[in-house]
């Protein structure tokens, strides 16, 4: 398969014409093993516009099928070139914010978990374990000590430590490739203009720091900001733009400050004022003062609509004044007695 066939522009949402696919895409697919069904799944998709293979791809993000990350990583690539009806974007958009959030867990548990301090112990004891042995090994040889007995559980202890080393080596891995499959989950969701699953991105912002997931997840908040448009206002969640509001680095770019002007109310009213009273010059300063009376106008309304008014009691009939002839008279135009009854009548 050429790599002509994976040619094509890109459009605004992120989805390329039918049949076209980045090469980026391709080469990571060739990397893949021939018996692989989302290889396959790409190779069908540079070729046509495919339902079933558009399927595979989704199938291979779903927590719940084993799949290997590199084709997890490949499918992730290839969905939003491949999002040419509302229907397939709305299936990536979830797809991949389930993939970031599974790898997110994966990842934060290998390294502030029990595995991540089980990884940081074996990593510490390993080296240390290896060398004492080779050291031990060493001066019983070398100085011919009566005490070759100890060489037994020397030699012994080495297979156990090599062991121990290539789980540590293993677990490492396993956090950088969780690391890169929420980076392309995150890229394709900014590809995507996903605003409904910003807060799947705004999540990754608590990824470690020693991974590129961080600055990763940023870029995508900011590419999302730039299409966020009044309209958005009830769609992104809360929650992610509260979340946003924390973060100082993020509100020195007038994007992400525009976004929340567009799209915020009550929950980002403080950060916006925060912002518009600042005396340092900037632009998100100026953005925060343009969109201030906006924010304010929607926070207000959400206060007002958070105001429940207390129903009024119901009087029962035997309380309900009734005329001093004493005839019948219909219920619904008595009039109840005041609960407060005026100071002159007393």
């Amino acid at each position: 398969m050429g790599r002509d066939q994976f040619r094509g522009g890109d459009s605004v949402e992120g989805a390329r014409p039918s049949g076209c696919l980045p090469p980026a895409v391709a080469d990571a697919a060739r990397r893949l093993s021939r018996r692989s069904a989302v290889r396959r799944a790409v190779e069908a998709l540079a070729e046509t516009d495919s339902d079933a293979a558009f399927a595979e791809l989704i199938t291979a993000l779903n927590p719940k099928v084993r799949r290997r990350r590199a084709e997890r990583m490949v499918a992730s690539m290839a969905l939003p070139s491949s999002c040419h009806t509302p229907e397939r974007r709305a299936d990536a958009v979830v797809a991949l914010a389930a993939a970031a959030r599974q790898e997110h867990l994966l990842g934060s548990r290998l390294t502030t978990g029990r595995l991540g301090r089980a990884y940081t112990v074996i990593g510490i004891a390993a080296p240390s374990t290896l060398l004492v042995c080779a050291v031990a090994s060493w001066a019983l040889y070398w100085w011919d000590l009566p005490y070759q007995f100890l060489l037994v559980p020397v030699i012994l202890a080495f297979p156990g430590t090599i062991a121990i080393g290539a789980v540590s080596i293993g677990m490492s891995l396993s956090k950088e490739r969780a690391a890169c499959l929420v980076v392309k989950a995150v890229e394709g969701l900014a590809a995507l203009g996903a605003a409904e699953a910003l807060d799947a991105i705004v999540e990754q912002l608590a990824f470690p720091t020693t991974t590129p997931v961080q600055p990763a997840a940023a870029r995508a908040i900011a590419t999302i900001a730039e299409r966020v448009t009044s309209e958005h206002y009830g769609v992104i969640p809360k929650s992610a733009l509260a979340a946003i509001c924390r973060r100082s680095k993020l509100l020195t770019d007038e994007r992400v400050v525009r976004m929340l002007g567009e799209a915020g109310g009550l929950e980002v009213l403080p950060a916006i004022e925060r912002l518009a009273s600042s005396g340092r010059p900037s632009p998100a300063r100026d953005v925060a003062r343009t969109y201030l009376a906006a924010v304010r106008d929607r926070a207000a309304k959400e206060r007002d609509a958070g105001i429940l008014l207390r129903p009024a009691e119901v009087a029962p009939e035997s309380t309900l004044l009734r005329p001093v002839s004493g005839g019948p008279a219909e219920t619904g135009l008595l009039v109840r007695p005041s609960s407060d009854p005026d100071p002159a009548d007393r």
